[in-house]
């Protein structure tokens, strides 16, 4: 079955939305309560009320569409991937595993502001490790700072993460004190924008208590045994996938392990941000995901033909057992 997903056309891309739509298919035989779905309409200036009241409407509308947003961003995910050679071929392994792990949980797979911010932490991550080394890059350390200020816009932990792009970024150039400030400006671009606008729109300027600023800790579990089942599939495949890829690096090492030192910077910054919700696991741990599924990716294309195949069934299954047996214990 894995060969279905080593290819790069338009057979590849309809595997991957009948696939995705099939691993999908429990949460629209079966919606899952919105209590279980946590705060997801919250973002840092307000409420998306919106999203909440249309999952109440008609959670199959809801479904449908984040599993179409989630497809159009596997693409954008799969080829960026790609772009940064962080694996050897272009196909729609990425892609494949981005929707596999995020199909586990329904809090995973729902639009909501923290999932909207996390595409936005990896338009800042891949721009940072696709930047020139010896190029002016005034104009992308603006845009990579724009998209994190955006990624904050709609969920304030996200914040974590520019201290974390910053160091890429520096492991990736030189310093320059000019692109620096650029990157800082991109980010107070859109918060600026936010007050501004509000205060044209309303008459007044937003006050400390409409924001949401406050970073929580986890208090409670929810679907514990499935989620300890996935932590532990998550730790197993990470160790497994970054060992793996240290191995199968080829030419232009240096790049290379520049750009998974990065990977890794951005995994854990991610798990610091998969952790600010009152509820674990909460709408935020898709932070943790996106860049966990890079690393899945190269577990399931690297050279060893066998061990690909069982790494494959033994996620599939972990996440249809999630889905189906162990959130309902």
């Amino acid at each position: 079955m894995l060969l279905l997903f080593k290819r790069n056309d338009i057979i590849g891309f309809l595997v991957l939305a009948v696939v995705a739509f099939l691993l999908r298919l429990v949460f629209f035989v079966n919606p899952p309560q919105i209590a279980a779905l946590g705060e997801f309409e919250v973002t840092t200036f307000g409420h998306f009320a919106w999203l909440r009241n249309w999952f109440l409407n008609s959670s199959f509308t809801f479904i449908l569409l984040s599993t179409i947003v989630w497809l159009l961003f596997s693409i954008y995910f799969k080829q960026s991937v790609a772009d940064e050679k962080f694996l050897s071929r272009r196909d729609f392994m990425p892609a494949f595993a981005l929707i596999l792990i995020t199909a586990s949980l329904p809090q995973f797979i729902i639009l909501s502001a923290p999932l909207f911010s996390a595409f936005f932490v990896y338009l800042s991550f891949s721009f940072a490790i696709g930047t020139p080394y010896n190029k002016a890059a005034h104009s992308r350390y603006f845009n990579i700072g724009f998209f994190m200020g955006v990624a904050i816009v709609f969920y304030w932990p996200a914040i974590i993460a520019i201290p974390a792009i910053l160091i890429i970024l520096l492991g990736m150039r030189l310093f320059v004190l000019q692109e620096i400030l650029a990157y800082f400006f991109g980010i107070l671009l859109p918060l600026y924008l936010i007050f501004s606008l509000y205060y044209v729109f309303v008459g007044k300027t937003i006050s400390y208590a409409d924001l949401a600023l406050k970073l929580h800790l986890p208090v409670s579990w929810t679907h514990v045994s499935a989620t300890i089942l996935l932590i532990a599939l998550l730790i197993l495949v990470t160790f497994y996938g970054l060992y793996i890829s240290r191995n199968n690096m080829a030419d232009n090492k240096i790049q290379l392990i520049k750009r998974w030192n990065s990977l890794v910077i951005y995994l854990v910054v991610s798990i610091l941000i998969g952790f600010t919700t009152t509820t674990f696991p909460g709408n935020a741990f898709v932070f943790v995901l996106i860049p966990f599924s890079i690393i899945l990716s190269s577990a399931l294309t690297n050279n060893l033909s066998k061990y690909n195949t069982f790494t494959f069934y033994l996620v599939l299954i972990a996440v249809l057992s999630v889905q189906w047996v162990l959130r309902f214990l």
